[in-house]
């Protein structure tokens, strides 16, 4: 019996702390794709802080670095990571210390780019808009995170928002 819950609460472990998976571009370009991208809406739980000024950049190629970048009261922090590997809109990354996984669900190149990210070790992940402008489209952006909810085998929250206007 106690064999029994004990492989029991594995299991609820197993799958509580697992990330989702949702379908990401397969045929990502990564050279359009690459660049810098403002995070403006995120529902989840961030893995890093969603932060005024919150931007995402990634390279042609998964030597180059992941750059996350954030406003703080000094000035503009920026953490780096790196690409272990990628196969179309799916990138394992290791960033801060953090293993994650990083899916492009959905983009146009010039716009918006809808993302899920996922702490691999703790199952902890969010989808989020990230747009080339720093001034939102609030249709677009309600519009994409919804398209992206549905993506997901259960819908994500809380919502977050990064404050562009003064970076």
């Amino acid at each position: 019996m106690f064999n029994t819950i004990i492989l029991f609460s594995a299991i609820v472990v197993a799958v509580l702390g697992a990330c989702d998976n949702p379908t990401s571009v397969a045929d990502l370009d990564r050279k359009q794709y690459a660049g810098e991208w403002m995070g403006h809406v995120a529902a989840g739980n961030p893995i890093f802080p969603i932060n005024p000024c919150l931007t995402l950049e990634i390279g042609e190629n998964d030597a180059d670095k992941v750059k996350l970048g954030f406003k703080t009261g000094e000035g503009k922090a920026v953490i780096e990571g790196e690409v272990v590997s990628s196969s179309g809109g799916d990138f394992k990354t290791v960033f801060g210390g953090k293993k994650l996984l990083y899916k492009v669900l959905a983009t146009d190149y010039k716009t918006h780019a809808v993302i899920y990210m996922c702490d691999e070790d703790t199952g902890n992940g969010n989808i989020a808009v990230h747009m080339r402008s720093r001034s939102p489209d609030a249709t677009l952006l309600e519009e994409k995170l919804a398209a992206a909810q549905k993506l997901l085998s259960k819908p994500l929250s809380p919502r977050t928002e990064s404050d562009h206007s003064k970076c």
